[in-house]
């Protein structure tokens, strides 16, 4: 049987394509730079210049993230409507998350794994599996890992789907391996799944189309788009996994149908109302009869997997699963 290393090595794919258009991106500022000098710009003002245009940047996608799917948005309650301190600290929130996560986490996930190649955190418990979505790789899952960690839960680990731009029945597949490779190495007969955006869909194909329902004791879907996202039309017809997410997409309609009935493993879906990468926002909530969906309101979509009250809610949701 592999190691969960072997199934998942420290730097995976997704990690070296982050550096490279992070490369990319950086000798452009670095020319850019150098242009603004030999313009009569001092090496202060042009440093200066270069790292604006690199924080705008992020500042026009995610404000685009935003408003893409305030238009597609579902109705709020009325307990989850924001002020105006509560939506500056939403926009903030989910502003640095996507700046630490793609310009740092993402690119050099091996700085997570680096001093523990097994696992992120120990534990004598069920082992915990941080699955994370699309596009994204297990660096992001260092604060949610530690806290778990801290809290005497897992062992603590974290895959990163692959491949990239295959099907949700491909990254099922790649998650299997990586959670028998688990089970051998700790002796486990279950484990918890833990995953982001598109990781809890892919979680709910692994135990209904791959039977996974007799390795997993719990399912919990962050910010998962059950019934896809507008924001993946557009793109849909890049890969099996992102025509899947598409809002409306005909494979969504028919894989949820099993709702109708009880999930095979308990399941607890934690919503964000103010989800900004998953639009409607109703698409992320759960309608097994045994389901539990739990709503953080002000709480932007990447910003999940680095929140304080998601951690503890994920933590109350794992304690006690033996």
């Amino acid at each position: 049987m592999n190691s969960p290393d072997q199934i998942q090595p420290t730097t995976g794919r997704m990690a070296r394509a982050m550096q490279i258009l992070l490369g990319i991106e950086l000798i452009g500022y670095s020319l850019g730079a150098w242009s603004q000098i030999q313009a009569g710009t001092s090496v202060f003002g042009a440093i200066v210049c270069m790292i604006a245009i690199y924080l705008i940047i992020r500042v026009v996608a995610v404000g685009s993230n935003f408003a893409q799917t305030w238009w597609a948005r579902s109705p709020k309650s009325p307990e989850h409507e924001l002020g105006v301190i509560g939506t500056l600290r939403l926009l903030w929130g989910e502003y640095y998350a996507t700046v630490i996560t793609y310009s740092f986490l993402f690119p050099f996930e091996a700085w997570l794994v680096a001093l523990a190649p097994k696992q992120l955190q120990p534990g004598a418990g069920t082992p915990i599996i941080l699955v994370p979505g699309f596009s994204c790789n297990r660096g992001y899952w260092g604060s949610m890992a530690r806290y778990l960690g801290r809290q005497g839960y897992g062992p603590v680990y974290a895959v990163s789907l692959e491949p990239l731009l295959g099907s949700m029945q491909d990254n099922a597949k790649h998650l299997s391996r990586y959670v028998e490779a688990v089970c051998e190495q700790t002796g486990a007969e279950k484990v918890i799944l833990v995953g982001h955006s598109m990781g809890g869909v892919v979680s709910r194909v692994y135990v209904h189309e791959l039977d996974g329902a007799k390795r997993v004791a719990k399912i919990l879907a962050l910010g998962s788009p059950h019934e896809g996202t507008v924001l993946a039309k557009a793109l849909s017809g890049l890969g099996g996994n992102l025509e899947q997410m598409s809002y409306g997409n005909d494979w969504a309609k028919a894989f949820n149908q099993n709702q109708a009935q009880d999930c095979p493993v308990p399941i607890t879906a934690i919503i964000t109302p103010h989800d900004n990468i998953v639009g409607p926002q109703s698409s992320t909530h759960l309608h097994y009869p045994n389901a539990k969906n739990i709503f953080l309101p002000g709480i932007g979509h990447l910003e999940m997997v680095i929140s304080k009250p998601v951690m503890k809610v994920v933590a109350s949701e794992v304690e006690g699963i033996l």
